[in-house]
């Protein structure tokens, strides 16, 4: 089932009855946009336009997952505990510059 946030399947894990489900975030933008400086940054940006509008979704050449305002906003509601959101703005990076 593909939707708004990414692909979910349903797992089956033998002798147990509940209901497991995967998550597979199909969401992208483009590269992050970095300094051609060395040194320290805060926040990472990317061109908007780049990105598919998915409310998970990953920059491109990176393993990093970002997600909406909406999405934490409904883990909020739900009350989902084993994850931590940071916001994008404020992250302290280090660029190693233009190689």
């Amino acid at each position: 089932m593909e939707s708004q946030v990414g692909k979910g399947y349903e797992i089956s894990i033998k002798g147990k009855n509940e209901s497991y489900y995967g998550f597979q975030v199909t969401g992208k933008c483009g590269k992050l946009n970095m300094p051609k400086e060395a040194g320290f940054y805060t926040g990472y940006k990317f061109d908007y336009s780049s990105w598919n509008r998915l409310d998970f979704f990953s920059p491109n050449k990176t393993m990093l997952l970002f997600c909406t305002e909406k999405v934490q906003n409904l883990f909020k509601k739900h009350k989902v505990t084993n994850v931590e959101l940071v916001d994008i703005s404020t992250v302290q990076v280090y660029s190693v510059g233009n190689l």
